[in-house]
């Protein structure tokens, strides 16, 4: 009976030891052929359960070809306004509008992204530094569908090389629900 069970404590063992062995090699080869083609080691921190998503749309990728402004000469951010109110809108309306601002500094102006709040909302921005005295615009489209009735109030953070670095955009809308009630209606 010993025996039995040494053998199988054996056997256990081995496997996990084999197991572990085959999994470092494994990792090794991977940093190998991460080193050899200049690319990043994947992450082992994260599983996928708890990673984060990078939406790669809302990121600037001509941000870091702007250098650092010095101090006193940083880029400043002007809207015209940074709330809109859409009024009375139907459920399943996408409306836009445009958030018109001037760089009102010294050096180029660089947004490095745009956040919307949520997936309903997409915002569409310059991507090339606007010069001094330069203007342009952030577009908020809202999709209404699915969003229910009542006073609805979303976000667009936008981060910029200015300083402050956040500028957050709101708009709000009362969105008017569409039944999908089927039959006679009662008046």
């Amino acid at each position: 009976m010993k025996k039995i069970f040494y053998s199988v404590i054996m056997l256990a063992f081995l496997s996990i030891n084999a197991c572990q062995q085959k999994a470092e090699k494994t990792e090794t080869e991977k940093s190998e052929v991460a080193a050899n083609t200049n690319e990043e080691k994947p992450k082992t921190t994260e599983t996928a359960a708890n990673a984060t998503p990078q939406d790669t749309t809302t990121k600037n990728p001509n941000a870091s070809k702007v250098p650092k402004a010095k101090k006193g000469e940083e880029p400043i951010i002007q809207f015209v306004s940074t709330s809109h109110n859409f009024g009375e809108i139907k459920e399943g309306d996408v409306v836009k509008h445009a958030f018109k601002f001037k760089n009102i500094g010294k050096t180029p102006l660089v947004i490095e992204e745009a956040k919307p709040g949520c997936g309903c909302t997409v915002p569409k921005w310059p991507k090339e530094p606007i010069p001094p005295g330069g203007e342009s615009e952030i577009v908020a489209e809202f999709k209404t569908q699915g969003q229910g009735g009542g006073e609805k109030t979303k976000n667009i953070t936008i981060k910029s090389n200015t300083t402050p670095a956040e500028t957050v955009l709101t708009f709000k809308a009362m969105i008017n629900s569409v039944s999908n009630a089927k039959g006679p209606v009662k008046q």
